[in-house]
């Protein structure tokens, strides 16, 4: 993950941190947590983390869009699409480098700028 990660990463479904911490040496982590039992324990986790920024929220919820303010050049998820209803719009973030693994979907899928 260090490998294909820019500095700027939006993490999707972050849950607990499982993988925010090997990335949290970037200039900005924003974390997307859904459930608020996730969002406490991330938040006590990564307090002491300057570049992390965690947020309540669903992926698929429109407003959330307002967090593209970041400038992201990442955007990462992990075994999170399955529980998506709509896995495109969820993806359709304008401008980002992103890839994600979902086993549950047996695939890795890529996505460039201008895809």
């Amino acid at each position: 993950m260090e490998e294909w990660a820019g500095q700027r990463i939006l993490e999707v479904g972050a849950g607990i941190g499982n993988c925010t911490e090997f990335i949290i040496d970037r200039e900005k982590v924003v974390c997307l947590a859904l459930h608020s039992d996730a969002f406490a324990h991330f938040k006590e986790m990564f307090s002491d983390a300057s570049s992390v920024i965690i947020v309540q929220g669903d992926v698929a919820d429109p407003s959330i869009r307002s967090l593209e303010t970041h400038q992201f050049d990442s955007a990462m998820c992990f075994n999170v699409l399955e529980h998506v209803e709509d896995a495109v719009l969820a993806t359709s973030w304008p401008g980002n480098y992103s890839k994600r693994w979902e086993p549950a979907m047996s695939k890795i899928a890529w996505k460039t700028p201008g895809q």
